[in-house]
């Protein structure tokens, strides 16, 4: 459908600036929000009708979805472990934003709500997650993104609007955040690695994941914004496929840099989950969903991306709403 008007949120952010990029490609119209709190200006593509402000403004959102066709909510607080830290400001941030926009979007009769949930969702439950799975919520920012979730559903129900609750795995790439020392696992541990650091890794380092090259990802935005197959579904959005430990994942980047750098292993943190991957099979029946880069090749892409921007020192900008003893050591000592 081109010549939509799309709305981002998170518009600075990794995922939302490549869907942004991606839908101008297309001749679309680009719309975009931000507070800049954790995503950055300059990822945002030129060509972007850009607004700087804090989505939970509903007088605001109401104001900039005006004549909307489709929104695609990707700004949250996406922070998993630390958010048993910070609760009150991970709920604000992810599921307060949430009802604004949705009462936003349904003041303006927008035709299509994306809402990026988390793979947090599915907890400990048995991998590969598949989206029929009872969620099992075991941090605060995976409360918030399942209540997301059950709002979307729940007013869809009554104000008949389309809905896509897409779930994308571990993502990563070029314009990610890497200095920031809660989330973003690759583009953390690559940072340390090109600073010589051993790579720090709570628990054994046997955590197996499947991570999701943002390549990938991009030939399912048109299906995700416009798709009839993905009305009103909750899909699981990457791979199933090279799913790795930790300790393998290491391993995998001293053979892309040439180094014989060990983890540093630290105490395995509260709430984590040893085996955290789905299953892409309903992606690959409604979105037609397929590998087209190998793991080695994507992350020697983001290796060069983050060797030409430059290693960085780790930023602890977060302030902490619950201090306690068992408090990573890291984020407590600052000493990533």
């Amino acid at each position: 459908m081109k010549g939509s008007r799309i709305f981002i949120t998170g518009v600075a952010g990794f995922l939302g600036s490549h869907v942004a990029k991606w839908a101008l490609s297309e001749g679309h119209e680009v719309l975009g929000a931000d507070n800049l709190s954790l995503g950055h200006k300059n990822n945002i593509p030129g060509g972007v009708q850009f607004y700087e402000y804090d989505l939970i403004d509903l007088e605001k959102n109401k104001k900039y979805l005006k004549s909307i066709d489709v929104v695609f909510h990707a700004a949250s607080y996406p922070y998993d472990n630390f958010s048993l830290f910070i609760p009150f400001r991970t709920v604000q941030n992810t599921f307060s934003i949430t009802a604004s926009l949705l009462s936003a979007s349904l003041f303006n009769h927008v035709k299509r709500f994306i809402y990026c949930s988390s793979m947090s969702r599915y907890g400990d439950n048995v991998a590969p997650f598949t989206e029929d799975m009872t969620p099992k919520t075991l941090t605060p920012y995976s409360v918030a993104k399942v209540a997301g979730e059950n709002l979307v559903k729940s007013l869809s129900q009554v104000h008949n609007f389309e809905y896509v609750i897409c779930i994308p795995h571990n993502i990563f790439g070029p314009q990610q955040i890497y200095n920031d020392p809660y989330r973003n696992a690759v583009s953390l541990i690559i940072n340390q690695m090109l600073k010589n650091k051993s790579p720090l890794i709570y628990g054994d380092g046997e955590q197996k994941r499947a991570f999701s090259p943002i390549q990938d990802l991009i030939p399912l935005f048109p299906k995700l914004l416009f798709g009839k197959l993905a009305k009103n579904q909750t899909i699981n959005i990457g791979p199933d496929e090279e799913v790795i430990s930790l300790n393998t994942l290491v391993q995998l980047l001293n053979k892309i840099l040439g180094k014989n750098l060990k983890p540093n292993f630290k105490t395995f943190r509260k709430q984590e989950v040893k085996l955290a991957f789905c299953s892409s099979d309903k992606s690959r029946r409604l979105l037609n969903y397929k590998k087209s880069i190998s793991l080695e090749t994507a992350l020697r892409n983001l290796v060069s991306y983050i060797n030409e921007k430059g290693p960085s020192y780790f930023s602890y900008h977060q302030t902490v709403e619950l201090e306690r003893d068992y408090f990573p050591e890291n984020w407590k000592q600052k000493s990533f």
